[in-house]
């Protein structure tokens, strides 16, 4: 889920085995900033998405079955406190994250943590899981070029491939505006001494929210265990027991035991 001072976007991923990824919906909250205060107007509309999360999605056919989101990334770049307190109320089904970018104004992805301690809780393909103690929220931090890319690529895909991704079926026109802002930013490629080839996203129109949510959101389905590779499990090899060999003589020195049973015990 993107923020904004007005309206909050957000994008719902479903993943299916292969994978193939599908968006099952996707929409904007508005934020009566102006009404109640930026801050109290965050919360209000972020506490809506969480009622529509949880009351889920139907599987299939409208009256369905539903299924709820396992996770939500909650961009926290915007009203950081706002959006810890939301946290804390609501449990980590809605994780703060904040997206790194080389082109962004904020602090950029500089270095791939490569090792879980105290701070980084859980490493992932562009993303890590911190853990504030201070805040007592976890944190995402997400390589926002990496997945920008990712994104870009499972769109591309044709449909009938695994890794896919598809939108649910509209008229001609419903998706327009969804497009607009997945194609609001450019891929370029530098070549930076000490790095190599660099690669970042530069925004050519304001409105890319949805991108924003949606890289979030597959994120988010990594971090729950979306794969476009699985690994096959390695087979340990089960050592066979070595032969007993005849030669080798007992551990227990079994003429001295019977001697001692006599000796003893009168046997």
């Amino acid at each position: 889920m993107d923020l904004g001072k007005y309206l909050n976007h957000w994008v719902v991923v479903a993943w299916s085995a292969g994978p193939y990824g599908h968006v099952v919906d996707y929409g904007r909250i508005e934020v009566a900033s102006d009404d109640l205060g930026v801050e109290q107007a965050t919360m209000v509309a972020l506490r809506q998405f969480r009622a529509m999360v949880l009351a889920g999605w139907p599987i299939g056919v409208v009256g369905g079955e539903t299924l709820i989101p396992q996770l939500c990334f909650i961009d926290a770049g915007y009203m950081t406190d706002v959006v810890y307190a939301f946290n804390r109320e609501s449990g980590n089904r809605f994780i703060p994250s904040v997206g790194r970018g080389a082109s962004q104004q904020h602090q950029q992805w500089q270095n791939r943590e490569t090792q879980t301690g105290s701070v980084v809780q859980h490493l992932g393909e562009g993303f890590h899981i911190n853990w504030l103690p201070n805040a007592n929220v976890y944190l995402a931090e997400v390589d926002a070029d990496h997945w920008k890319t990712w994104v870009h690529q499972r769109l591309s895909t044709p449909t009938s491939r695994v890794g896919a991704i598809t939108l649910f079926q509209a008229s001609a026109t419903e998706h327009l505006s969804f497009a607009k802002h997945l194609t609001a930013e450019v891929k370029t490629e530098e070549f930076i001494s000490g790095k190599g080839m660099v690669t970042k996203w530069d925004r050519k129109r304001k409105q890319n929210h949805w991108f924003d949510a949606l890289y979030n959101a597959c994120a988010a389905g990594h971090y729950c265990g979306v794969r476009l590779v699985e690994e096959e499990r390695r087979k340990v090899p089960v050592k066979p027991k070595p032969a007993p060999d005849p030669q080798r003589k007992p551990y227990i020195d079994v003429e001295r035991w019977r001697a001692n049973q006599r000796r003893f015990w009168g046997r």
